[in-house]
């Protein structure tokens, strides 16, 4: 019986050495998966954070380029705008230089008899001077240094006698321009773009709203717009000033596209 109790007691001591070997082995085992575990979540914690960063560093970039458009787009729009002015205005050369004429050649002065009197000499009629013709070029009636030291000195200001007939010449260019998109209006219609049409339909209700243009060199005062040197500034309308001083110039008002502006009309020396 003695032995049989020992034999009980030594089985049960031997079960529970396995039990608590076997809760050992288990203590290990969760602090190793449990180890396992932290080391994984760091390593997935680090790979998120490359991952943040990595698309901070990319919407950075995004919005840089972003920045970087928009303010190229006002480059790309003033550019958008000079290449339409400049494609209206080929446009408009190409329908005008169908109109015209070769230039007369040059006679030589061997051929031209000399006059000995020259008060037999023709001189011509100041109002045919200012009447325009179909195949002439609008003359550049230039202002003289004489005229010139004539103008108040305020008035003149910083502005060269070269400046003025730079000017002379442009508004003279302006209205050849005008001149010539009215007769291809008149005789050859079919020859003018779109926009030309347009632009000589309004220059023919000028015309025929406002008396006293007629048979004149004239131009609006839009066409200073888009002028080199003479713009709608304080300089230029200095210049036209002195012009309407010196005779070169008149301006009338009249209604232009809905709206009351300037109209100007060139004038030989007086």
């Amino acid at each position: 019986m003695e032995s049989s109790m020992q034999a009980s007691s030594f089985d049960l001591s031997s079960l529970s050495q396995c039990f608590l070997n076997r809760i050992q082995e288990l203590k290990q085992l969760t602090h190793l998966m449990t180890d396992g575990k932290q080391s994984q979540s760091q390593k997935d914690l680090l790979g998120m954070e490359a991952s943040v960063r990595a698309l901070e560093d990319h919407i950075l970039e995004m919005r840089n380029y972003v920045r970087r458009e928009s303010n190229a787009i006002p480059k790309a729009e003033a550019l958008l705008q000079a290449c339409k002015i400049q494609s209206h205005d080929i446009t408009r050369l190409s329908a005008l230089s169908s109109s015209l004429q070769p230039s007369q050649p040059v006679r030589s002065t061997s051929a031209v008899p000399v006059l000995n009197d020259v008060s037999n000499m023709h001189r011509p009629d100041m109002t045919d001077l200012e009447k325009p013709k179909r195949d002439k070029s609008v003359p550049r009636w230039h202002v003289t240094p004489a005229e010139f030291e004539t103008v108040s000195g305020y008035l003149k200001g910083r502005i060269s006698l070269e400046k003025v007939n730079i000017a002379v010449d442009e508004l003279a260019g302006h209205a050849e321009v005008n001149m010539r998109l009215l007769n291809l209006l008149k005789h050859s219609s079919s020859k003018l773009a779109g926009a030309d049409r347009k632009r000589a339909a309004e220059l023919m209700n000028i015309a025929a709203t406002k008396e006293g243009l007629k048979g004149r060199y004239w131009l609006p005062e839009t066409d200073l717009r888009d002028g080199a040197t003479l713009k709608l500034d304080k300089s230029s309308k200095a210049i036209l000033i002195m012009l309407r001083q010196l005779g070169r110039l008149q301006e009338v008002r009249c209604t232009i596209a809905g709206s009351t502006g300037a109209v100007y009309i060139l004038h030989p020396s007086p």
